[in-house]
């Protein structure tokens, strides 16, 4: 008689070769997925570093186009986190990037990138005591990292605490005063506390380094000149000149301007006050240094006339007023001399030009 078999041996036959088959090309079905997912960590890693050098370059589109096919090959990576952030704080995404940024937990000193970038987005939403509070863990994570400091002490200064930005500072000089990323910051912090002497050493040191951007030699040039080291800051200034001979800003050929009438230069400095009018002829700073010009030249009269020229375009300046009032002195016109004071001492009570003129 034949015999046939239960349903339920059936089905523990059927398990039982199901497991043989499945245990036969599991290692095969695992060895292809693992080829499949190095694969597409490596791609993802290509795709990434494609993304981060588009975005160095300032591309933000195209490397938030490159970084889309990385997250989408390898979407469990905690560093393309990092990266999608980076490219969203660059298209101003800053809730984005702190949603991002949220689910992300590094080991160690890798967390301090996560807390910096956190900072750089609540900086960008104008949230400084909470930047300042990211950048502080964010170095206090990782101790070799300058811009961590830099960044602390730059939300000090946005703060209006120069003094706690300095002090920041100077607790991390051991380790980063050689870098040009501490002195530039050094620097800012002596300038708000308008210490020009200490600001243009610092500048100075920066510009030290081949290929520094314009912006920082002008703002060592500046320095300079208001710490009165006039013989230093003209060559500085007129190598921005020759660096930029179509620069339409006025603020360059002025200083020189004032280098060279403090140097008692007056040709000179009427030279880049002319190159200045020639652009801009109402531009009152440039003719009220044009009046100082020809006063320190002797010619009184004509000084008085460009101070006046200036005066009729902004009879409000006190500065152009305390000239005007003092050229009109000097030239013996007494009654130009006390209107020009009256005007002067009603918007600058306490102005000595104005009251010597009054003899109050």
């Amino acid at each position: 008689m034949r015999r046939t078999l239960p349903g339920v041996a059936l089905l523990g036959l059927a398990a039982l070769f199901a497991g043989t088959v499945c245990g036969c090309q599991s290692p095969q079905a695992s060895a292809r997925e693992d080829a499949a997912r190095r694969w597409n960590e490596a791609r993802a890693r290509i795709k990434a570093q494609l993304a981060a050098d588009r975005l160095q370059a300032g591309n933000v589109a195209a490397a938030s186009a490159e970084l889309a096919t990385a997250w989408r090959l390898d979407p469990q990576n905690p560093e393309l986190a990092l990266l999608r952030a980076r490219v969203c704080l660059a298209e101003g995404k800053t809730t984005q990037a702190l949603d991002l940024l949220a689910h992300v937990q590094l080991p160690g000193r890798g967390q301090a990138e996560v807390e910096y970038l956190k900072a750089v987005a609540w900086q960008q939403q104008n949230r400084w005591q909470a930047a300042l509070a990211g950048y502080t863990r964010a170095y206090e994570l990782d101790h070799t990292e300058v811009a961590y400091v830099a960044a602390a002490a730059q939300a000090w200064l946005q703060l209006g605490q120069p003094e706690q930005a300095l002090a920041l500072l100077t607790q991390h000089s051991d380790r980063f005063a050689w870098t040009d990323t501490y002195q530039a910051t050094l620097a800012e912090c002596y300038e708000q506390l308008e210490d020009w002497p200490a600001a243009a050493s610092a500048w100075q040191r920066v510009t030290a380094t081949p290929q520094t951007a314009t912006e920082i030699h002008e703002r060592a040039a500046e320095a300079l000149y208001r710490a009165g080291r006039y013989e230093d800051a003209i060559p500085a200034l007129l190598d921005l000149l020759q660096a930029d001979r179509d620069d339409t800003t006025a603020s360059v050929p002025l200083m020189l301007a004032e280098c060279y009438l403090a140097l008692g230069r007056p040709a000179a400095a009427r030279e880049q006050l002319q190159s200045v009018l020639r652009r801009d002829s109402e531009h009152v700073a440039a003719l009220r240094l044009m009046a100082r010009c020809l006063a320190t030249a002797g010619d009184l009269d004509a000084a008085l006339g460009v101070a006046q020229q200036a005066l009729s375009i902004d009879a409000q300046d006190v500065r152009t007023l305390e000239l005007t009032a003092a050229l009109a002195w000097r030239t013996g016109d007494c009654e130009q001399a006390a209107a020009a004071a009256t005007r002067l001492i009603a918007l600058d009570a306490d102005n000595p030009t104005g009251a010597h003129i009054l003899g109050r």
